[in-house]
């Protein structure tokens, strides 16, 4: 068996609490929320499968958090942080509270990224029919709003991955 977020309600909520507790972490600025969360889930019997998505998890949280340390971070920053550890629920999940403030095309700018993110969180799960429709909402408007995408994504390159969705995602940090 695999991890499987999708079909598995234990899975699901691994992937939830994991994701919550670091959010809370990336704004804190240490590990402490996820270490909580971990004692919480160890306290369950889980499978070898679990331990290996959290143990996975952890160590991409923590080069996230060893970035964070040296960069100056906005909403975009942290969010291609996530993208290129390939954390793309996470990402998601971090875009969201902007994404509900937001308000006209940054709010429609939000939720393509959202939806960008989506896209290869729905393919690692090989739902490809639903990431195909995701990435084709997302390009609808970044596409036509080329302007608007931060520099950091590098438009071009987010564009074209959406497109063909047969490579690997792209990274955006050097």
């Amino acid at each position: 068996m695999s991890f499987a977020p999708f079909e598995n309600r234990l899975c699901r909520d691994i992937r939830n609490d994991l994701a919550e507790s670091f959010l809370t972490a990336i704004q804190e600025r240490c590990m402490e929320p996820v270490d909580r969360t971990l004692l919480v889930l160890k306290q369950q019997e889980l499978a070898p499968w679990h331990l290996d998505y959290i143990d996975n998890r952890l160590a991409r949280y923590q080069t996230i958090l060893a970035h964070l340390e040296s960069i100056p971070a906005d909403i975009f920053t942290t969010a291609v942080l996530l993208w290129d550890q390939a954390l793309f629920f996470e990402c998601h999940e971090w875009l969201e509270p902007f994404w509900i403030q937001a308000q006209g095309r940054e709010k429609k700018l939000i939720q393509a990224l959202i939806r960008s993110a989506g896209t290869y969180a729905l393919l690692e799960a090989g739902r490809t029919p639903g990431a195909k429709k995701t990435a084709e909402k997302a390009l609808a408007f970044l596409t036509a709003n080329t302007s608007l995408i931060p520099g950091i994504f590098t438009s071009a390159r987010l564009i074209a991955a959406l497109k063909s969705l047969d490579s690997p995602p792209p990274k955006f940090m050097p």
